[in-house]
């Protein structure tokens, strides 16, 4: 059964003041290794939000 993973922070999951990009990718990668895992969803300000991948 597919499962998708909500993260919501109370902020911006994108905004490095709030989150590192360590924490996240480390958060990303151990989420990618479990292959039920097929939707991730966070909570985040759009001006954080660029057209980029990590």
């Amino acid at each position: 059964m597919p499962i998708a993973i909500k993260i919501f922070v109370s902020g911006s999951f994108l905004n490095p003041q709030e989150i590192s990009k360590e924490v996240r990718c480390e958060i990303l990668e151990t989420i990618s290794k479990i292959d039920e895992i097929k939707e991730v969803i966070v909570e985040s300000r759009p001006e954080y939000v660029k057209k980029r991948s990590y």
